[in-house]
């Protein structure tokens, strides 16, 4: 059955309908986020359609490694516990996930940019066989399309020699610093529907990385085929956002809190406003614009009877409403 959600806008009290009830979010980091429930134990990319195979991938050297053409297209907006199922339906976040005796304790974002991932997993993998993928990180590059070529680079750093299973190819870890670069197909769905798929272990024969601390360092994911553009959102001298956009797509810009006595007008580059719904045809640098709070309404969007958004918008302006999350499992049909 079809759902779809219809929202009130709203500057006085109006009702309307109910259509189904919202699972809670749960975001571990980030701000507005949400991660869906998941059903099941997540079964990883790396065994769907078959095992992957146990010949390990040395680390690459630093002067081996060839140029990379194309747009580095990682932008990451926070860690969610979450499956792969997550990450695609919300790119740009990335989704951790364990169990089947592992265990991911914290997941954080150092300050120099590092992802920090401090972590436990069983010596013998559990009943069934797998255990070996018991702590997984997936993530879908904004944008990203089935049957696009992408390439890996990053830096990871173990407190242990082992290996990892990235997008069903196993890969060496040595102990401190190794430096992985890998390319391959996305799939639309299937063996790797998630930009990245990562496994901390091996299937066939099943085993895992055993340690307590992963890093990693520089994650850059470059894409040689489509068209992208740098749009950048700031707020005075500091870029709120700044994220590649695909030729021809829209981009939601981010929440910035006005200063005190004032309201946010909208986003413009020169003379040139933001659009929520108007395409990305070239690069922007759009700049927050504050007016004085006078004047203004108060604009309510509802489901149902439970409130889901407000904003306060200068008289004479068009209401933003790109910030106003539309409840997991439903469609946005439109304001009314």
């Amino acid at each position: 059955m079809k759902k779809s959600l219809f929202v009130l806008l709203a500057a006085s009290a109006l009702t309307l309908a109910a259509c189904g009830e919202t699972p809670a979010s749960s975001p571990e980091g980030g701000e507005g986020q949400r991660t869906s429930r998941t059903s099941r134990t997540p079964r990883p990319s790396s065994d769907q359609g078959g095992q992957s195979t146990p010949e390990s991938t040395p680390a690459a050297s630093a002067s081996a490694l060839p140029a990379l053409d194309g747009t580095n297209v990682f932008y990451n907006e926070g860690l969610f516990k979450g499956a792969e199922t997550d990450s695609v339906a919300n790119p740009g976040r990335i989704y951790y996930w364990s169990g089947d005796g592992g265990n991911i304790s914290s997941f954080t974002k150092a300050a120099n940019g590092d992802l920090v991932i401090e972590y436990t997993n069983v010596e013998t993998p559990g009943e069934g066989g797998w255990g070996w993928y018991g702590c997984q990180i997936f993530y879908t590059a904004p944008y990203a399309q089935g049957g696009e070529s992408y390439t890996i680079r990053a830096t990871i750093n173990s407190d242990a020699a082992g290996s990892i299973t990235l997008n069903g190819k196993v890969i060496s870890l040595v102990r401190g610093d190794t430096l992985i670069q890998e390319t391959f197909v996305r799939g639309s769905e299937g063996a790797v529907a998630s930009t990245i798929s990562m496994q901390l272990g091996v299937n066939n024969p099943a085993s895992t990385l055993q340690g307590y601390m992963l890093k990693i360092k520089g994650l850059e994911i470059y894409d040689a085929v489509g068209r992208y553009h740098d749009v950048q959102f700031k707020n005075g001298e500091e870029v709120v956002k700044r994220i590649n956009v695909l030729s021809g797509k829209t981009v939601t810009a981010p929440k910035v809190t006005p200063p005190e006595g004032k309201l946010l007008q909208g986003w413009f580059d020169g003379d040139s406003a933001y659009s929520a719904t108007a395409p990305i045809t070239a690069a922007h640098v759009y700049v927050a614009r504050f007016v004085e709070d006078s004047g203004s309404h108060v604009v309510t969007v509802m489901n149902g009877t439970a409130k889901i958004g407000e904003v306060k918008v200068p008289d004479g302006a068009t209401a933003d409403l790109s910030s106003v999350e539309t409840p997991f499992g439903y469609k946005n049909d439109g304001f009314y």
